[in-house]
């Protein structure tokens, strides 16, 4: 028994860690990394902003020189460029990372509207919903 609690300390950290720099934000809201500079992506993400604040979603998008993002106020200098060091990596256009930390789903094409479906399947979604 005592095992079980080493190895569930083991994977909440591996959990945490997979996701510098936004680990800050874990079981407050879900996340949606964008990658890629495409103007539309920036105004659909504007316009839904109700079913992104609903969904407990914040967002991070590049547009090659700098981070644009929902996020309420602002943030340090290094985190900016911890989350520019995170895009420099990316090999998808898109990342959705859950309230938990994981990797829920990543996109090659954007399309907002899986993405919100995918986060309304999502158990702790669900449980949000009940009254």
């Amino acid at each position: 028994m005592r095992y079980v609690g080493f190895i569930l300390l083991l994977l909440s950290a591996a959990v945490s860690a997979a996701q510098p720099p936004f680990e800050r934000w874990q079981w407050q809201y879900r996340i949606i990394v964008i990658g890629e500079s495409q103007p539309e992506i920036l105004a659909q993400l504007q316009a839904n902003r109700e079913a992104i604040k609903e969904r407990d979603i914040i967002w991070f998008y590049y547009d090659e020189k700098t981070v644009v993002t929902n996020l309420p106020g602002s943030f340090e200098q290094k985190q900016t460029n911890q989350i520019l060091q995170y895009f420099s990596k990316m090999d998808d256009l898109a990342i959705l990372i859950g309230k938990d930390g994981g990797i829920k789903s990543r996109q090659q094409h954007w399309d907002l509207d899986i993405l919100l479906a995918q986060i309304d399947r999502m158990p702790m979604r669900r449980a949000e919903q009940l009254p």
